[in-house]
């Protein structure tokens, strides 16, 4: 498959790649990719060195690279600490250390320290709430403003203080607004926003 999502390089100077068809692993010695995970792979973070997270079409891969073990971490019914929803879009790190993890129905903050989940979403009687539930982006600038691309929200920020989300939609009429409602990636500039 030809159809790349994401690029990483960890702490360690290893190259990682995911995708469609899976994520591989660059052997810089021998100038080959070797194929880690079969899973659609969309994006990557690392908590603290050694430790990778990945985003997949089927839940949370942790990756422990000095023990040499992946563990995956799905949602279950009857666990609300669990995941929001197996298909992921986007995992960050947050300068706390939380995992923000962005699905098709909201969002999954997961404390790796205190083993908490919070889980955010579209609530239409809400204002204030998730712009949509499909969520394709998350990234912190460096004032730790936690930044949502939405598909058909805008793009969102999120007040860590009151847990509510400002949305910034489409607006004809106003020619500093957003271009589109379906907002696909952010980046984080030189300036750290």
């Amino acid at each position: 498959d030809r159809d790349v999502a994401f690029f990483f390089e960890d702490s360690d100077g290893d190259f990682w790649m995911g995708g469609l068809d899976g994520m591989y692993h660059y052997n810089r010695a021998t100038d080959t990719f070797k194929k880690r995970m079969g899973t659609s792979s969309f994006q990557m973070a690392e908590s603290k060195p050694g430790i990778l997270w990945v985003a997949t079409g089927n839940g949370l891969a942790q990756i422990n690279k000095q023990a040499e073990k992946t563990t995956l971490f799905l949602p279950s019914e009857n666990d609300p600490s669990s995941l929001i929803h197996d298909h992921l879009n986007c995992v960050i790190t947050d300068m706390e250390g939380n995992l923000w993890i962005g699905t098709n129905r909201g969002i999954s903050i997961l404390n790796p320290v205190q083993n908490l989940t919070h889980h955010y979403r579209h609530l239409p009687e809400l204002t204030n709430s998730l712009g949509s539930n499909h969520v394709s982006d998350i990234r912190e600038d460096k004032n730790g403003n936690i930044w949502i691309a939405t598909r058909g929200g805008g793009l969102n920020r999120f007040d860590t203080e009151s847990e509510t989300f400002k949305i910034f939609n489409k607006n004809e009429e106003d020619e500093t607004a957003i271009s589109s409602d379906q907002v696909s990636a952010l980046h984080t500039d030189k300036e750290g926003f």
